[in-house]
This record gives structure tokens, C-alpha cells and sequence, in this order.
């Protein structure tokens, strides 16, 4: 069980964390004070998980699948390595 204290400031990091992301969408601008590399990391992840390359399905025997586009911008990456280091993000890389 985790201890409601470190509860606490998880959720605090993480609820702060996604404003400045707010922030930065609203405003459309970079913000004042810079991010960290993690919030920077954190945030193109995140972004990935928007891409359809990333998209995560599931069929009807409940087993896990990946949704696959087959268009000429679909991006393809066989490394873990490769995907790791560019983020999750295949378009252009």
C-alpha cells in the first residue's frame, strides 16, 4: 500500500505538471521559466500516445493488438532503441 503522504505529492506533481502542459497549449507559447528534461520527456511521450502508430486496440479474444496504418506517412520502428530514443515519434525521424 502506498502511504497517503506520498499519495499526496504524486498527485500534487502530477495535477502541476499537467497545467504548465494546459498552459503551454492555451498560450501557444513557450513558457517564462523553463521545464525540466523530465517534464520535457514527459510531454513528447505524451504526445505520442496521440499518434496513430501508437494506438493500442483490442479485439474480441482479448488479446492486446496495435493498430497499424498503411499509408505512405505511416511510420515504422523496429527498435525499441530507436523508438525509445526519438520519443515514440516516427514521422520525420
Amino acid at each position: 500500500k502506498i502511504p497517503k503522504t506520498h499519495a499526496t505529492v504524486g498527485l500534487s506533481n502530477w495535477i502541476a505538471t499537467h497545467k504548465d502542459y494546459r498552459t503551454l497549449f492555451v498560450n501557444r507559447r513557450l513558457p517564462d521559466d523553463g521545464w525540466s528534461d523530465i517534464e520535457i520527456q514527459h510531454l513528447l511521450y505524451t504526445l505520442s500516445t496521440l499518434d496513430t502508430n501508437n494506438k493500442a486496440t483490442t479485439n474480441n479474444s482479448n488479446n492486446d493488438m496495435r493498430w497499424c496504418g498503411v499509408g505512405e506517412r505511416e511510420g515504422r520502428v523496429y527498435s525499441s532503441l530507436v523508438l525509445s530514443r526519438h520519443y515514440g515519434l516516427s514521422h520525420g525521424m
